[in-house]
């Protein structure tokens, strides 16, 4: 972003000094005009009367604009009735005297503005109005990067207060809670109908919806664990021998009436009697294998009667 706002100031700088440049160029020219246009009359008087004294100190007023580099008054004829030179200009290397005139004018009869009697022709100084023109808008540049300038530093002041540092501010309490808390961000009353306010409140809300999910979930795993301790303790307490076999055999779980059915200790199931209990208790392991076979072919509950092995040779049927 910084990179464009520095390419978007440097062209609309660059127009503003080519136009205010050529605007002053255009200016100084313009009032050199106008001094010629307030005085040409009183010079139409001077030529017709053929005032010497008179034509020079016109041409001397003419020759004061600092735009102006050389005034010349000539007659119908074109010779020179009177002219001024300004020596410092002059001394400076400018020639503008050597070719054409700038501008000029006729100079018409007093009792005929159809009769022409003269010309008065004026000579700019174009290096120095150039330098003139060249100062003012650069005048006008540095002014215009100056004002630039403080607005910028004056957007980034109220951005960093009004936006970044709320946002900043924002982030960190957001940072600094805990899942499922009641605590909640407070909204400053400036900020109730900003962007702040805006991200404040939907923050807010996620808040008060992850603290329901926490609260359902709580109350999920307190209803399960109820039920896990209710139905452990039916598990422990029946006088039925219950045990969970994985499809390969192994023991996976028993309550402690197996045991006592089976006449073992509760501690005889070791790791190898455990990996082993189908084959080890059964009188017939394959037809567990079978059942096991028609179960997960199956898409319905299996049944059936098979013998279990006592540890003093008798038989018991599990369901």
């Amino acid at each position: 972003m910084l990179g464009i706002a520095v390419v978007l100031a440097a062209i609309v700088v660059t127009g503003a000094y080519l136009s205010a440049k050529s605007h002053y160029l255009e200016t100084g020219e313009a009032s050199a005009r106008a001094i010629v246009s307030a005085v040409q009359q009183t010079l139409s008087v001077g030529v017709y009367a053929r005032d010497e004294v008179l034509l020079k100190e016109l041409i001397e007023g003419v020759a004061r604009h600092p735009s102006v580099a050389q005034v010349t008054v000539r007659d119908v004829a074109g010779s020179t009735m009177a002219t001024k030179i300004v020596v410092a200009t002059m001394v400076a290397g400018n020639s503008a005297h050597a070719g054409a005139a700038s501008f000029e004018s006729v100079l018409s009869s007093p009792f005929n503005p159809d009769e022409a009697i003269g010309r008065l022709q004026v000579w700019l100084d174009s290096t120095r109005l150039a330098a003139e023109a060249r100062r003012q808008a650069s005048i006008l540049v540095t002014a215009l990067l100056v004002l630039m300038a403080g607005m910028w530093m004056v957007f980034n002041i109220l951005a960093s207060r009004f936006l970044s540092r709320p946002m900043h501010r924002l982030a960190e309490t957001l940072e600094r809670l805990q899942p499922g808390s009641f605590e909640r961000l407070a909204i400053a009353p400036q900020h109730v109908h900003d962007e702040i306010g805006i991200v404040t409140a939907a923050a807010n809300r996620l808040l008060d919806l992850q603290q329901k999910a926490l609260e359902r979930e709580w109350a999920t795993r307190e209803e399960i664990s109820a039920l896990e301790a209710r139905y452990r303790g039916i598990f422990d307490s029946t006088s039925a021998g219950i045990f969970i076999l994985s499809t390969a055999g192994a023991l996976l779980h028993a309550n402690p009436a197996l045991s006592r059915l089976l006449k073992k200790p509760a501690d005889e199931f070791g790791t190898t009697q455990v990996a082993n209990f189908a084959k080890t208790a059964f009188a017939v392991p394959e037809q567990l294998s079978q059942l096991v076979e028609r179960a997960q072919a199956s898409t319905v509950p299996e049944v059936a009667d098979l013998e279990l092995l006592r540890s003093d040779g008798g038989i018991l049927w599990v369901h």
